[in-house]
């Protein structure tokens, strides 16, 4: 995905950052972020926002993009021990100047199984059977 660009070279006008909200809050997310023509370092970041949109915090990393498309781009993600995460903001120290991003990675909290529940409470109900037959015989 890349931010919205003129059609030709150099690429100028981005539009801002990126931000992605998802439906539900997720324990970790990432994806790599590599900004268009950019042959000199830049700053990439990521900034992670709860349901109430407070900041959890906002992490960045040195970069340096590459035209050889050898999936090089720098990878930015978060991840808290609770899924608390329902948005996070992907931007760059360049202005005026679009980035991409790659496929978006999530760690999201499984939902709750209710066949593993009901073998749990079966396998604790026959566990407790056997102790009784095993007292009366």
């Amino acid at each position: 995905m890349l931010t919205g660009a003129k059609p030709n070279p150099p690429l100028d006008g981005n539009p801002g950052p990126l931000s992605i909200t998802f439906e539900k809050p997720v324990k970790s997310a990432g994806t790599q972020l590599a900004v268009a023509f950019e042959l000199n370092p830049y700053k990439a970041f990521v900034s992670a926002f709860d349901d109430a949109n407070q900041e959890l915090g906002t992490f960045s990393l040195d970069a340096i993009s590459s035209l050889a498309l050898e999936n090089s781009a720098v990878f930015l993600g978060v991840s808290s021990d609770i899924a608390n995460i329902k948005r996070l903001v992907f931007s760059s120290s360049v202005s005026n100047r679009p980035f991409g991003i790659n496929k978006l990675s999530i760690a999201a909290v499984p939902e709750p199984n209710f066949t593993f529940g009901l073998i749990a409470f079966g396998a604790l109900g026959a566990v407790t059977l056997k102790r009784k037959l095993n007292r009366i015989s």
